[in-house]
């Protein structure tokens, strides 16, 4: 309850049949299916193939919420999002008052537009103009965790420019630039603080589950 969630203008996915409902996600639908509710910023943070993207597209099945995903990598910019963006507020202005969409950014934080995202799910605006109330956000992010061991560090693949003139993976002699990201285990830029006060860390799933 709390607002109407019958839709009738857009499509809703069906759930999944074969989507396992454990107690542990059972309460981590509620949980976000309240910040909802109560338009509170939802941001989720776990590891790769915990399970972020697989429970909200259940849960807006579930609920009978359409569910537009976008896909963010470092190639990204904010005019990429920002027109992205656009689409779906078009389409939010086009439903009822009581009919809502869901917006979920998948791994906010591997493109450096921190900024534009804090925006968009904390202050609920894009450009300084307010989202229309159709539209419910959430976002997903990986951990910012450095590496445990040098060996970690060393034996990677991704960042190869910075270190084009230097075999060693020092400093890059060539350019002096470094890879600023080479000792994570996710290549991800730090959250804001106003977005790390809703993260909802979602950790990572037991061997048994």
């Amino acid at each position: 309850e709390g607002y109407n969630m019958s839709l009738s203008t857009v499509y809703c996915d069906e759930p999944i049949p074969s989507y396992v409902i454990t107690v542990d996600n059972l309460l981590k639908m509620l949980s976000i299916q309240l910040r909802l509710k109560n338009d509170l910023p939802v941001i989720i943070m776990g590891e790769t193939g915990c399970g972020k993207s697989s429970l909200i597209t259940q849960l807006c099945a579930l609920i009978r919420v359409p569910l537009r995903t976008l896909n963010i990598h470092g190639g990204m910019s904010d005019i990429d999002i920002l027109q992205w963006m656009s689409d779906r507020i078009i389409e939010a202005r086009s439903l009822n008052a009581a009919e809502r969409i869901i917006i979920f950014l998948d791994e906010v934080n591997t493109c450096n537009c921190m900024g534009l995202f804090k925006e968009i799910i904390c202050d609920r605006s894009m450009d300084g103009i307010p989202l229309p109330k159709q539209i419910k956000i959430i976002a997903a992010c990986n951990p910012y965790r450095l590496k445990k061991t040098k060996f970690d560090t060393d034996d990677q693949m991704a960042g190869l420019v910075f270190d084009h003139f230097n075999g060693e993976h020092d400093e890059n002699v060539g350019s002096g630039i470094t890879d600023p990201l080479r000792n994570l285990v996710y290549r991800v830029h730090p959250l804001p603080e106003s977005m790390i006060d809703h993260v909802f860390d979602f950790g990572s799933l037991p061997p048994e589950t």
